[in-house]
């Protein structure tokens, strides 16, 4: 990661941020070190940051582990359930169907009015009709008073979903289906669907049991304006290009 996890004012040091996000893995880290030849060196070093780490949050993971312990979190802590690289779990702005994305980065923000916000970038997997790769997009969290239940979120870690496994298939599931789609098809649907128009609103609308054209590369051609995240080539991918 090439970035701080989370940046605030409220936040301590944003270094030190990151790595309480990581504590766990870290202390996982030193009981994986077995026999390596450089176990010594790596157990002092490794045992410094943890006492410093453990010493320095003492106060805040005692508040945290409270609030976990009944699902809840406060609005200053939410950073510590937002993991980089973690699984959030959110909902299709259009269909309002659940859908999962990761966490890359997020910080808290204000709006022109003056409100705060949790301002969290993720990424998910896309096609626009040439090429199929990572696409970011932005979930926000506004401010709150108290303590509220983690599932009443907007939006939150995939973790916490009382379903999460259930839900963790169903999503597969529709990854497939979406992977099966890449090029021209002629397909039955039926259902909700939307659009965004040139205002940048999004538009809900149904289907009735009807014949579609599914051509990505032909859409992006007529409407070369309409709005969409940017698709770039997945870095763990040999070639993301798909010809359609």
């Amino acid at each position: 990661m090439n970035r701080p996890a989370y940046s605030s004012p409220d936040i301590p040091q944003i270094e030190q941020t990151f790595l309480f996000n990581f504590l766990s893995e870290i202390t996982a880290y030193r009981t994986k070190l077995g026999t390596h030849p450089e176990r010594e060196v790596a157990d002092k070093h490794l045992n410094v940051l943890l006492e410093y780490l453990q010493a320095e949050y003492k106060t805040l993971e005692t508040r945290l582990q409270s609030l976990l312990n009944n699902d809840e979190i406060t609005y200053d802590l939410l950073w510590t359930i937002f993991k980089p690289d973690s699984e959030i779990f959110t909902t299709c702005s259009g269909t309002g169907v659940p859908r999962c994305v990761r966490c890359n980065f997020g910080e808290e923000r204000k709006r022109s009015n003056g409100t705060k916000y949790l301002h969290i970038e993720s990424r998910y997997l896309d096609f626009d009709g040439e090429i199929c790769g990572e696409a970011t997009t932005v979930l926000a969290i506004e401010e709150f008073r108290g303590a509220k239940q983690i599932t009443l979120l907007p939006t939150y870690p995939l973790a916490y979903h009382r379903r999460s496994t259930e839900l963790k298939i169903q999503l597969i599931r529709r990854g497939r289906v979406f992977i099966s789609l890449l090029g021209v098809h002629h397909r039955t649907y039926e259902g909700k669907a939307f659009y965004v128009n040139k205002e940048g609103y999004i538009i809900s609308t149904s289907v009735k049991k009807s014949r579609s054209m599914v051509d990505p590369s032909f859409f992006r051609k007529r409407n070369p304006n309409y709005r969409r995240a940017k698709v770039e080539l997945s870095l763990d991918a040999e070639t993301s290009e798909i010809s359609s």
